[in-house]
């Protein structure tokens, strides 16, 4: 028989208060997500107005934030409740899936991930009177049995006066100020610091989308004093900035407000234990991806919309929305239906589900990110099979549209002129021609238009744009029909090229002439004739490469005297075929 072992007298807290809060402040929450747990709370408050204020200091050459106050005009907070809503882990809306909110540890794990303090100040909707409490955590370390007290003020401090007053400097009726005070993680600059202005930027851009729909339906939030627009990724909530953007162009009819919202491609539902989640498709505007190689930055009329439209940044990116909050932007493994593309970045996918789904697409306790459950993953990447190939197909056809519109406006050699003159800033400046006059040039330039029957009156117009185009590139191509077997001339003017292509050889004839037609008119392409056409153009890259080793085989030296020009012509194949991969999308 064996004793019992004598019962110990000896205890110990669970936790160490202030070390674990340390250890929480490096709970995975950026900025514009702690953010976001404040906007949160602020909503669920009823709050129409939130207006975030970050104060900035000096630190030897640099800046940073000290202090970031969250204010807005929700129900407020009632006396009795405030010291908890402190606590970590309390909440009066615990596992309540309806709102934003669930678990009750949003206030404390945003306050923790940027600050060492916190102070909440609220006037609730009931009461004239304006209750107070915060914790420190300079002070649990030095007390272990630090409490978070409720104090009732008799006014607020004259700096958080303003924070809670309209426009037109009438108080809010009722209130909530959160402040993170001795805020030590909002700092600029350092060697690999980020500049203030960058994370601004994109706290803004944080909070045009995950709160898009509720700005929509009238939540007004307002950052550094200025309010923040809706931005959504489908295009489907009229953006002021982009109306106002255009407003020349809708003025004069150019363009209709249509023109500026998202193209439908598909909506649908998955049902989940009786429960909804949406899903839709939808292709940014259209003058928004004009043309191939523009990669989000420019419209249809040529203008920088990097920052007004956001597309760029938006390749393969899925916007997961959780009770309409959007809680994830960005890849999700696995989801589409091949790898991503650079065109990706117009398409745009909304999956939208209710909070009493957290489990299936894996919700964290503070929001930030979400990954659907490997079955409910394969359903959807199922149902965005279709779409999402129907958008990648609509995008190249538009885009196509545009290319055989220019083809008939301008050389069939356009794009890689275009491709010339870019990648012509890195390399070396030509030598031949040199030593030609501005004359001779200019006679080397007539003697072309000669060739190409242009120098009639009413052939003025395409002269000119000959000559435009000599002048703008460093390679100029013209397919001009002579007889004979030569393939090209080169005409060497000062550090330009005029390429001639006799349009009767056989090359021309039967590999480039077909290339061109197919490429202007891609819907009379057949499956059977994209096979005929790869195997062709196989064996065609082939016989180039085989013709130009022939022809150096016909010397006897070849080393010698093709070395030079062997190794220049890979050379300025690489620069050419990268500059020209570079802008594909």
């Amino acid at each position: 028989m064996t004793s019992a072992l004598p019962i110990t007298e000896e205890f110990t807290d669970l936790v160490e208060p202030g070390a674990a809060l340390t250890s929480l402040r490096d709970n995975g929450l950026d900025l514009p997500t702690a953010i976001g747990e404040a906007v949160d709370n602020s909503q669920q408050a009823r709050a129409t107005l939130v207006q975030i204020d970050m104060r900035e200091v000096s630190e030897g050459k640099s800046k940073k934030v000290d202090r970031v106050v969250i204010a807005d005009n929700g129900i407020g907070i009632p006396g009795s409740i405030l010291a908890k809503c402190l606590k970590f882990g309390w909440s009066s809306r615990f596992n309540d899936r309806t709102g934003l909110g669930r678990f009750g540890v949003g206030m404390v794990i945003a306050a923790l991930s940027q600050a060492r303090r916190l102070e909440v100040y609220s006037k609730p909707s009931d009461s004239e009177d304006i209750f107070f409490a915060y914790w420190d955590l300079e002070e649990i370390d030095k007390d272990p049995d630090f409490k978070i007290r409720c104090r009732k003020l008799d006014k607020l401090p004259k700096d958080l006066v303003s924070c809670v007053q309209y426009q037109n400097g009438n108080e809010f009726e009722s209130y909530t100020i959160v402040v993170w005070e001795k805020v030590d993680r909002i700092t600029g600059g350092g060697r690999y610091g980020n500049s203030l202005e960058n994370q601004y930027s994109s706290v803004r851009k944080f909070l045009a989308r995950a709160y898009g729909k509720f700005i929509d339906n009238g939540l007004k939030i307002e950052f550094q004093g200025k309010e923040i627009q809706a931005h959504d990724p489908l295009f489907l909530i009229d953006n002021p900035r982009i109306f106002n953007h255009y407003e020349k162009e809708l003025k004069s009819k150019e363009i209709s407000e249509d023109n500026l919202r998202g193209v439908d491609i598909e909506k649908g539902e998955i049902y989940i234990d009786d429960e909804k989640v949406e899903i839709q498709v939808y292709l940014a505007p259209r003058i928004f991806r004009w043309e191939e190689g523009d990669g989000g930055e420019r419209d249809k009329f040529d203008r920088d919309i990097t920052q007004l439209a956001q597309i760029k940044e938006a390749e393969g990116c899925i916007s997961l929305l959780r009770n309409g909050r959007e809680i994830y932007y960005d890849i999700v493994p696995r989801l589409l239906p091949t790898k991503v593309e650079k065109l990706d970045r117009y398409i745009g996918i909304e999956v939208s589900f209710p909070a009493t789904l957290d489990e299936y697409f894996r919700v964290r306790n503070v929001k930030k990110g979400a990954v659907p459950v490997d079955k409910l993953r394969e359903e959807i990447k199922n149902w965005l099979d279709k779409p999402v190939r129907k958008a990648r197909r609509d995008i190249r056809k538009d885009w196509g549209e545009v290319k055989k519109q220019k083809r008939s406006t301008s050389s069939n050699h356009t794009e890689a002129e275009t491709v010339a003159r870019t990648a012509q800033v890195t390399m070396p400046p030509g030598l031949a021609g040199a030593t030609l006059t501005p004359a001779d040039e200019q006679r080397l330039i007539e003697e072309l238009l000669e060739d190409l029957h242009l120098t009639d009156e009413k052939d003025s117009k395409a002269a000119d744009a000959v000559r435009d185009r000599i002048s703008k590139n460093p390679v100029t191509i013209e397919d001009i029909p002579w007889p004979g077997k030569e393939l090209f001339e080169i005409e060497h003017l000062n550090n330009k090229v005029i390429l001639k292509l006799n349009s009767r050889h056989l090359f021309y004839k039967e590999v480039l002439l077909p290339l061109k037609t197919w490429a202007s008119q891609p819907d009379a392409v057949e499956v059977d004739d994209l096979s005929r056409i790869t195997l062709r153009l196989s064996a065609v890259i082939d016989f180039i490469f085989m013709a130009y080793a022939k022809a150096e085989n016909m010397h006897r030296d070849p080393e010698n005297q093709y070395g030079d020009l062997r190794r220049d012509w890979s050379y300025f194949m690489n620069t050419y075929l990268r500059e020209f991969l570079a802008h594909q999308e």
